[in-house]
């Protein structure tokens, strides 16, 4: 089995948006509650017009809680780092359902989490550090999912944070610095809970690929489309498309996990036996990949396209996987000829693009479905060319082998690529190394072998899986023959 890995994230957040379309409801949750055991830090961001604002952990005049701007960078597509006067803050249990206690865990000039509550509970109050929790007041608070009716300008995935259970939230009071409480039903009273260590970010990673993975997996085109857990964690932090997305590439930036080497996505391929399609469906392009050297205008031997399917042993594949190459093999036992090159070989770099799903790309070569302009007879042939788009995305369709049996040629006792044999009830044609598929089990009458001068040839072996030929060379029988069809020549 071999795991093709993706690079191009840009063409999958389509699939991604698709995918989770309207399903912000079902992903929102509130930043996790930490214990004795866990503890889950988030820095926190305006999600309203004042986006570049975040929570410093700088004190303010009469120990406010304040905001910078410093995130200048916030709708870009790359990643951008958190400063580092940015606030971390962990949620602790109030004691009453819902009702948070938030710690500030590295205020400026403390090295121990100090509480955040409220000079009071009205429009205007101010949002203030204590140095204890007995001194501080309105501190049990809650984080609600923000109102459907609000249009945010930072994350979509966004929390009102109010004192009590009162409808003030935190909020950079008429652009002001300092926090204090206004209606949550401004957007500016609404905040993103970004992960700031470890435990955070693998936590909401694990939620995150949970989420998309049930997603990917009630796709019926996306059979084999799977994450994998925190085990996917670059790759997550490379989204850059939802609320979710930008948190982590946020987040993962801050604490300098590389996505350089971030991988896309993992698509698994079993070494098997397919039909191979291009994903085109451009007017006059032939999908279907077949061999034919036996097609009479197919003198040069080219690797073919057909416009419908050929279900027998030439149209169909065996691919072997090795690390990111396929070995392949066609069933008349010859590999992929594009021109003068024969390729028993593709080196895969297969990216995914959701508008050709379970297609892949390949390199070394590049393949490409050309039009009528390349034509063998009745068939088309395909080319090494690098273009972008579904000319050069091919599929791998499984062949149904639950009533079949595949038979492997092997060809003893003359040049491979010389000899071949042919099988009868269908018109197959397969070198050593080729192979028949068939729904009946085939018997040593049912081949017919080529003639090689100086060669006799004769099936030695139909067996589970193997069909055995082996050629003789007998020159001086073949000496006598060729005298005597002289003689009776000379003879007329």
């Amino acid at each position: 089995m071999i795991k093709l890995i993706f690079m191009r994230k840009a063409a999958f957040l389509l699939l991604l948006l698709a995918l989770l379309c309207g399903s912000a409801e079902v992903m929102a949750q509130a930043p996790l509650v930490s214990d004795d055991t866990n503890t889950y830090e988030y820095y926190i961001r305006c999600a309203g017009s004042n986006n570049k604002y975040f929570v410093s952990n700088t004190v303010g005049e009469d120990n406010n809680v304040v905001c910078s701007d410093g995130f200048s960078s916030y709708f870009t597509t790359t990643a951008s780092s958190a400063p580092a006067s940015a606030l971390k803050v962990k949620l602790m249990s109030a004691g009453t359902s819902g009702q948070y206690y938030i710690y500030a865990t590295n205020l400026s000039g403390h090295s121990d989490p100090v509480i955040i509550g409220c000079s009071g509970t009205g429009e205007g109050s101010y949002v203030r550090y204590y140095p204890t929790a007995s001194d501080a007041s309105n501190t049990g608070g809650t984080v609600s999912t923000g109102s459907s009716s609000i249009t945010p300008s930072g994350y979509s995935i966004f929390f009102s944070i109010n004192v009590g259970s009162t409808s003030q939230s935190w909020n950079p009071y008429s652009g002001n610095s300092t926090l204090r409480l206004y209606y949550n039903s401004d957007s500016n009273s609404n905040w993103n809970f970004i992960p700031a260590n470890a435990a955070a970010l693998s936590a909401w990673a694990g939620s995150l690929s949970t989420t998309i993975g049930d997603a990917l997996n009630s796709a019926t085109a996306l059979t084999g489309f799977k994450l994998n857990g925190t085990d996917d964690l670059e790759y997550l932090a490379t989204l850059t498309a939802s609320g979710y997305t930008y948190s982590f590439a946020d987040a993962v930036a801050v604490m300098d996990i590389s996505t350089a080497s971030a991988t896309s996505n993992v698509i698994d391929l079993e070494s098997g036996y397919y039909y191979i399609k291009c994903a085109t469906t451009e007017s006059g392009r032939y999908p279907w990949l077949f061999n034919n050297d036996f097609y009479t205008s197919n003198t040069k031997k080219y690797s073919l396209l057909s416009e419908s399917q050929m279900t027998t042993n030439n149209g169909i594949w065996k691919i072997e996987v090795d690390g990111n190459r396929l070995d392949l093999t066609n069933g008349q036992g010859t590999g992929l000829k594009l021109s003068s090159t024969t390729y028993t070989t593709l080196n895969v770099t297969a990216e995914y693009n959701a508008n050709y799903p379970n297609s892949y790309l390949f390199n070394s070569p590049n393949v490409h479905c050309t039009n009528w302009g390349y034509s063998v007879g009745a068939y088309h042939y395909p080319i090494e060319y690098d273009e972008e788009g579904a000319n050069n995305y091919w599929q791998f369709v499984a062949v149904d082998l639950s009533a079949s049996e595949v038979y492997s040629v092997e060809i003893e006792g003359i040049v491979q690529g010389s000899a071949y044999v042919q099988y009868t009830p269908t018109g197959e044609y397969a070198y050593n190394g080729g192979f028949i598929v068939s729904s009946t089990t085939p018997s040593a009458s049912d081949f017919t072998l080529s003639e090689a001068d100086g060669y006799v040839g004769r099936v030695t072996e139909v067996s589970a899986g193997t069909i055995r030929v082996c050629y003789t060379y007998r020159p001086i029988l073949f000496a006598q023959f060729a005298e005597a069809i002289a003689e009776a020549k000379r003879i007329q």
